[in-house]
């Protein structure tokens, strides 16, 4: 038994959490998540583990054109997590499908000119978009737990002492300042809404 010399972040993340870091950033956390989760194959799965997938060489990208690699992230993840023992018969490729169309169709929704709209219709389309940032985040949900049991699992293969990971100061006020962003202008529209159908 190695004794655990050094103490390191967890990547792992509590549904509750996950949530809640994305409705404050408008869903700008999974990205982040993401390129943790991309950086963490590189770093200790290289091409020799045999994952039977292509090597990773920029992180970054693959979280820019996240439509286009979020289901080999989830897949390359599966296979580690089936040979630390996941169970789960589930393939992920479902939930990542329903990711990619949820993020294409709200950038493709609010690239729509809603200018000449009538005052209700505007109060629906902020509360859509509030859904769809909800939506986002629910179908990450069993992913995030597959993805949590590999995670446990190598952390309890290393030799450090690994203890949650908290929001850097700049981290926290990027967070703070996109949920009050969000937050403030769908709801400050509704409400200018309200007061001219009011008055």
């Amino acid at each position: 038994y190695k004794k655990k010399n050094k103490k390191q972040m967890s990547m792992r993340i509590s549904f509750r959490k996950f949530f809640w870091y994305n409705f404050f950033t408008v869903g700008f956390y999974t990205l982040f998540w993401q390129y943790r989760l991309w950086v963490h194959l590189k770093e200790n799965y290289p091409p020799k583990y045999d994952l039977d997938e292509k090597p990773i060489k920029y992180p970054f990208w693959r979280v820019i054109f996240g439509i286009f690699y979020v289901q080999s992230l989830y897949r390359r993840i599966l296979k580690i997590a089936k040979k630390q023992g996941f169970e789960g018969e589930k393939d992920f490729e479902q939930d990542a499908a329903f990711w990619i169309g949820l993020t294409v169709f709200d950038d493709w929704f609010n690239r729509h000119d809603f200018s000449e709209i009538s005052s209700l219709e505007h109060i629906g389309i902020n509360l859509f978009n509030i859904l769809i940032v909800i939506a986002l985040i629910y179908v990450v949900k069993k992913p995030l737990a597959m993805i949590n049991f590999h995670l446990e699992n190598f952390e309890l293969q290393q030799n450090f002492e690994y203890k949650e990971r908290k929001f850097h100061w700049w981290e926290t006020i990027f967070a703070l300042v996109g949920s009050l962003t969000f937050v403030t202008i769908n709801i400050s529209v509704i409400i200018l809404i309200l007061l001219e159908l009011i008055i």
